[in-house]
């Protein structure tokens, strides 16, 4: 900005809030107060890291104080001032509003209503946070990816809840329902709605930070270790219970944030949980994918807007139905494996051929290192002991544990047989 100096001529000085008054006028960055947002492409509001707010308000520092042959007044220092500047005056110039409670859906070529299928520009009034990446184009069809599904997923009444599903990833609201996939056929249609969703409504382990819109995909093939599993299944599990997820991972930065939203998890065998409620699971489809050729690159190269019609012929049944029908007896008869899969205590009980058995005596010390040298082999992480009882419990009703004394010291036992293991003593 150009001021009158002490001899009353004209010389430019830093202003603070310059740089923000630019950008109220041209309206392409608004703030709440806290995070300022950029209108990108033409399509939504994205919400600014601060490194990459403070790099575009030193780029027009440094196009403000060249123009005024000053530009030793473009500073990283100055461009910091005015980044936390314009989020105090852009609160008042341009506020980011609420995003619209309409019924829409940002694609690539404009905004989607539903009821129709109408294409309308897209709107900075709407403020809304996202934009599918590709183009909503109502002829399209996507043949290779429709025989993907069909191969991966032969039972019709299976593949109709995935398309309700992933048609309900185009809306924020959540319809209480969440999806692990299993096996490498889901791998494939992974990889497609990552692309398809654009990573700013569908996130990844590696990139929690703009989650709290539409759906986060864990995919747990990208963590080599089994053990990994364990620890992206608490996140799960604390999501689903409104807690802040704490994800930590030596393929990325430890990450905590509170979740809102849909998860889909790709894995090859079901993670372990310590909690196999059937609660829990109430909120869970579990799909098996047959392996498939992968068509992934294809259908990412030429197919997405047909994948988008796709996923709205799901959609529209899914709101015309006004929610998820019972699950069909695909998704249902793999849920009532599950929790046995998904408790390292469930699992150790089938795998050892654990059993209670009347007048059998098993020191409770022995039980329990026998199932941490399980977990150990089977690289899934030990419950501790008193967490271990109680799943124990819940696992094989009619355990009950006495007490004796030898010599003086009192011991306690269950009525267990592992295996061929039975009425072992202490010594």
């Amino acid at each position: 900005m150009l001021v009158l100096d002490r001899n009353g001529e004209s010389a430019p000085r830093f202003v603070d809030y310059e740089v923000a008054q630019i950008w109220a006028r041209d309206g392409s960055v608004a703030s709440d107060g806290t995070s300022l947002y950029h209108w990108i492409g033409g399509t939504h509001w994205r919400k600014l890291p601060e490194l990459e707010a403070e790099a575009m308000a030193y780029a027009k520092l440094r196009e403000i104080f060249e123009t005024q042959t000053a530009p030793h007044l473009a500073t990283v220092r100055h461009a910091r001032i005015a980044v936390q500047a314009a989020k105090l005056h852009l609160m008042d110039a341009h506020p980011m509003r609420e995003r619209t409670s309409e019924k829409v859906i940002p694609c690539a070529n404009g905004y989607l209503r539903l009821e129709g299928r109408t294409l309308v520009p897209a709107v900075r009034e709407m403020y809304l946070h996202y934009a599918l990446s590709c183009d909503f184009i109502p002829e399209a069809v996507a043949p290779r990816f429709e025989h993907h599904l069909r191969a991966a997923l032969p039972d019709s009444a299976v593949r109709d809840r995935v398309q309700e599903f992933i048609g309900s990833l185009l809306l924020s609201e959540s319809f209480g329902v969440h999806q692990l996939w299993l096996g490498r056929g889901a791998g494939p249609l992974g990889k497609i709605m990552r692309v398809f969703s654009s990573e700013a409504v569908m996130s990844t382990p590696e990139t929690l930070e703009p989650l709290r819109l539409s759906a986060l995909l864990v995919d747990a093939e990208g963590y080599p270790s089994p053990k990994n599993t364990t620890g992206i299944s608490k996140a799960v599990r604390d999501a689903l219970t409104n807690k802040s997820v704490s994800l930590n991972s030596r393929f990325s930065a430890p990450s905590a944030l509170a979740v809102a939203g849909k998860w889909m998890v790709l894995s090859e065998s079901i993670p372990s949980l310590s909690d196999p409620s059937a609660a829990y699971w109430r909120q869970w489809d579990v799909v098996a994918f047959l392996e498939s050729q992968d068509v992934s690159e294809t259908v990412i190269a030429s197919e997405l807007s047909g994948v988008l019609n796709w996923a709205l012929d799901g959609l529209e049944r899914l709101l015309g139905r006004g929610g998820f029908a019972d699950r069909p007896a695909g998704v249902q008869s793999l849920l009532t494996q599950t929790p046995s899969g998904s408790s390292s205590v469930h699992a150790w009980v089938d795998d050892r051929r654990v059993r209670v058995v009347a007048g059998s005596a098993i020191w409770k010390d022995t039980i329990y290192q026998g199932y941490c040298q399980w977990c150990d082999v089977q690289s899934v992480d030990a419950l501790a002991v008193a967490t271990f009882w109680i799943r124990a419990r819940q696992a094989l009703p009619g355990l009950s544990i006495r007490k004796k004394i030898t010599d003086g010291q009192e011991l306690r036992y269950a009525n267990l047989q592992i295996g061929a293991l039975a009425l072992v003593s202490s010594g």
